[in-house]
């Protein structure tokens, strides 16, 4: 528990504007030759300065000949393996409040259709539809990160490692998104755009017709664009 998930070959990434609620957190990964990952956690206390993280599900997002891939992996109760599941499943999560009181539900893996949901976009014109990461835009990751080599802004580091080309030389002059609940980012009006960016955009993708849906109790939003 509480063990950043960062695979061999993989560079961490964090996004600029927060969206999940405060007993929920996120753990990103990029690599050049498959994608993005992204690990959804929670903290067992939330009155701890420094919690504990049980790990949910890892998602990989694989680029393959075809196109995208997003596959679910669910983490087992000790923490050691994740397994791919394709079909979705419910993991049984519990944690303590902030006044001590212990709380359980349920967390949603999502299924393949759940995926394309959110990370699939139509060209009316076409008539096609396209599967896409979400998360890892430039004005998201344009903020600094704390390396093992010290802290360097996220877009100068990627393009430094080949994960990112035609990126301004000073990030200072590529688009950044404002972090919603830091005033000294941006205005209200931008900050409140922030946010809806970062939680809901990928609401704005999903069709109503089509898909499956399978709903777990309390579900943390599967679609939630902050980080793909």
């Amino acid at each position: 528990m509480g063990k950043k998930l960062v695979p061999k070959k993989y560079t961490q990434y964090l996004v600029g504007s927060p969206s999940f609620p405060a007993f929920e957190c996120t753990d990103g990964t990029a690599r050049q030759e498959t994608g993005p990952t992204k690990s959804f956690g929670f903290r067992d206390d939330l009155r701890k300065a420094t919690p504990l993280i049980h790990w949910a599900e890892t998602r990989v997002f694989a680029r393959q000949a075809a196109g995208w891939k997003a596959v679910s992996y669910p983490w087992d109760d000790a923490q050691t393996t994740a397994t791919a599941n394709h079909g979705g499943a419910v993991v049984p999560l519990s944690w303590t409040d902030e006044t001590g009181a212990p709380v359980a539900t349920g967390y949603l893996v999502p299924n393949g259709n759940q995926c394309i949901e959110c990370h699939s976009s139509h060209d009316v014109a076409a008539n096609t539809d396209t599967t896409t990461p979400i998360g890892p835009k430039a004005r998201y990751l344009n903020r600094a990160f704390q390396y093992a080599t010290g802290d360097d802004n996220q877009l100068a580091h990627w393009t430094a490692l080949g994960l990112l080309s035609g990126a301004p030389a000073d990030p200072a002059q590529a688009p950044k998104l404002a972090v919603w609940n830091d005033p000294s980012s941006g205005s209200v009006e931008q900050r409140a755009r922030a946010y809806l960016e970062a939680a809901l955009a990928a609401a704005g993708r999903r069709r109503a017709a089509g898909h499956a849906h399978a709903r777990g109790a309390a579900r943390a939003d599967a679609c939630s664009a902050a980080n793909g």
